[in-house]
């Protein structure tokens, strides 16, 4: 047997299992049914390695493969609405990007598939901690939110990274760039002290009616 067919495969189904454990403990701390844990997690990454092994032998093999399996994810959105009248997609989405990071495996990608999966556990995880930040978000904010974006992503690139005007002192992109992170600091030092205040004052408000 090839040792590294063998690790790459341990490698995919471990990916599918974090992240089918993630989704699993998610569902038993907010007390509710889930429709995927980590088993089903772990076999996603293996079917979408499988299909790109297949693949050599079966040349359309990943699209009618992944055909089924988005098939199958419209059916376990459909029935989750139905019997559990909810509405989210990040299971279903978790689901087609574990799928893919197994098919990322076996085209040797491990250390991409890998980076991916932690960021994505990442962020499942904050999920909750997203929607407390949302509700203290104002609109204001977020025009500050969109403003920081120009600045990064509008202006940043289009500056010169070259030393400039007298004596060569000025560089215009490490300069813009030094007062993005500023403002990135500023803001994100902002909506957490904002964030803080409230929950103290619901706090407080709660201790009253007591």
């Amino acid at each position: 047997m090839d040792v590294e067919i063998i690790k790459s495969i341990v490698t995919a189904l471990a990916i599918g299992f974090m992240i089918g454990i993630q989704r699993s403990m998610s569902n038993i701390h907010l007390k509710r049914q889930g429709v995927a844990g980590s088993r089903t997690f772990a076999f996603i990454a293996l079917l979408g390695y499988l299909s790109g092994y297949l693949s050599k032998y079966f040349e359309d093999i990943v699209l009618v493969l992944f055909s089924i399996f988005g098939i199958l994810i419209i059916v376990s959105y459909v029935m989750k609405v139905i019997f559990y009248n909810r509405k989210g997609l990040t299971t279903q989405i978790s689901a087609i990007i574990t799928y893919l990071l197994g098919l990322m495996v076996y085209i040797k990608l491990d250390n991409y598939a890998i980076f991916i999966a932690v960021v994505m556990i990442v962020l499942l995880e904050m999920k909750p901690k997203l929607k407390e930040l949302e509700t203290h978000i104002s609109s204001n904010d977020i025009n500050a939110a969109i403003l920081l974006l120009a600045m990064s992503f509008v202006l940043l690139p289009i500056l010169p990274d070259k030393m400039m005007g007298p004596f060569h002192l000025f560089n215009p992109y490490k300069t813009w760039l030094m007062a993005v992170i500023i403002a990135f600091l500023s803001f994100v030092g902002y909506v957490s002290i904002k964030g803080t205040s409230k929950n103290s004052s619901d706090t407080q408000r709660e201790s009253k009616k007591m």
